[in-house]
């Protein structure tokens, strides 16, 4: 039961954890953390990374990554919701893109999300 509460708590909207400060991003873990040693009885002293593997858990910043990353594949495939199909576009102009000249062109990609620019 706590699994699920807490599981579900950091996961709703969390690809708005995108960009926070490190020491948030800490403060998120540091939960999971405390979640995943209830649920398995590690004690604090002991290494988290195998209790998270135990749990089949991805810690919070690769959960947001992961999170962003399948919202980008599903738009691309034509599998979103109609409201976010209709406020997404890709940008694959250089002019839109120049501190990504390390790129490739064809890696020049980025998935706009127009209401947060109005």
């Amino acid at each position: 039961m706590v699994q699920a509460f807490i599981t579900s708590r950091l996961d709703w909207c969390n690809s708005l954890y995108y960009g926070i400060t490190d020491q948030l991003m800490r403060r998120l873990q540091s939960v999971q953390n405390a979640v995943a040693r209830l649920i398995t009885g590690n004690r604090r002293c002991d290494h988290i990374s195998p209790v998270l593997r135990q749990l089949h858990w991805l810690p919070v910043w690769q959960r947001v990554s992961y999170k962003i990353v399948t919202l980008v594949h599903r738009y691309l495939s034509g599998h979103v919701p109609s409201y976010l199909d209709d406020d997404c576009r890709l940008v694959t102009d250089d002019c839109v893109l120049p501190t990504l000249h390390w790129l490739s062109a064809a890696h020049k990609v980025l998935l706009v999300i127009e209401h947060l620019l109005r």
